[in-house]
């Protein structure tokens, strides 16, 4: 499903997740992800270190536990695959990206060297159309609604 905007806490944020599968023989460790709009060259959004850990999880099952001698969520194995889940904030619509676009670095653990890989890809197109409205299932005074952003 195509990210679509939602307007929270005065702003619009895209939410949705990228998957990333390692197809090759060794090990991979995801050191650095950057998100592009319309086919831009610079990012909007770049996740490192600690925030790009803590925005991954096994894809299988988010509560899956990782084995003990893969401690770090940004190395994946060969055929681990993993959901990276992303937020991309802007101040209005008009800065709404019509599409978005993905740049992730890899550094291969293979043999006795470490190379650093690139790959690019991943484009979605966002979804621009108006979100359907809802308003509140109870009328009058004396109910309250928990859990989530501020409207």
């Amino acid at each position: 499903m195509p990210p679509t905007p939602v307007k929270a806490d005065g702003k619009l944020s895209l939410v949705y997740e990228l998957h990333v599968t390692n197809l090759h023989t060794n090990n991979l460790e995801l050191i650095r992800v950057e998100v592009m709009r319309d086919g831009a060259k610079r990012p909007i959004a770049t996740y490192t270190d600690e925030e790009l850990s803590s925005r991954l999880a096994a894809a299988t099952s988010i509560r899956i536990k990782l084995p003990s001698d893969q401690p770090d969520p940004r190395v994946m194995g060969r055929a681990m695959r993993a959901a990276m889940y992303m937020l991309i904030t802007v101040e209005q619509q008009a800065d709404v990206p019509a599409a978005l676009h993905h740049r992730l670095f890899f550094k291969s653990h293979s043999g006795a060297e470490n190379s650093q890989e690139v790959v690019e890809g991943g484009q979605v197109t966002v979804n621009r159309t108006a979100p359907l409205v809802l308003s509140a299932p109870l009328l009058g005074e004396g109910w309250v609604a928990a859990g989530g952003p501020v409207v």
